[in-house]
């Protein structure tokens, strides 16, 4: 007879172990009217088991039933071992038990889980080589500060078309500027 256990918990009896390994795999069309699948993803597995819980082996059916609704309400992270395989990074997703007569002693029915997957964070570091121009290393570009200034109490009405022309002025005056200084050298 094989045993199962989920996490701490001996199940009595195991009347069904279904579990389900499956894969998504992706569909692109393209411009043809071709679809293209080019990936597959692994999805989490799931696992449903069919369960009595008598009470007969290592603990009371009430303990046994508590202990379950204490790994689903604390959303523990557990091992199924079944008849099949150990199943590693379980959560219970569905508790599903009930006291019928046909299980005077203790309950019967379906808990179901799903696997728990865990992303990874990496940081580093990545040195940017400065800009080489006609095969010469430039200097890096100076990061621009910016400032910022408040007075108090004090509003200036200003009209945008004034502002645009200051503006455009500016920018005339410099482009002129450096002509200027450009024609002399």
């Amino acid at each position: 007879m094989d045993w199962t256990f989920i996490d701490d918990v001996l199940v009595d009896a195991t009347e069904s172990e279904a579990p389900t390994f499956s894969n998504e795999i992706t569909e692109n069309p393209v411009e043809d009217g071709t679809v293209i699948t080019d990936h597959i993803n692994q999805n989490p597995d799931t696992l449903e088991l069919n369960v009595v819980i008598t009470g007969e082996y290592a603990g009371t059916p009430q303990e046994k039933y508590e202990r379950l609704l204490e790994i689903r309400n604390n959303r523990e992270i557990i091992s199924v071992i079944g008849a099949l395989q150990v199943y590693e990074n379980m959560a219970i997703s569905e508790i599903n038990l009930e006291k019928s007569a046909d299980n005077l002693k203790g309950y019967s029915g379906t808990i179901s889980f799903k696997q728990v997957r865990f992303a990874t964070a990496q940081t580093i570091t990545v040195e940017i080589a400065p800009p080489v121009i006609d095969g010469e290393e430039q200097p890096a570009p100076e990061e621009k500060k910016s400032e910022t200034s408040t007075k108090d109490s004090e509003t200036e009405e200003v009209d945008e078309e004034t502002v645009g022309n200051k503006s455009l002025n500016i920018k005339i005056y410099e482009s002129l500027e450096s002509l200027l200084d450009g024609g002399s050298q």
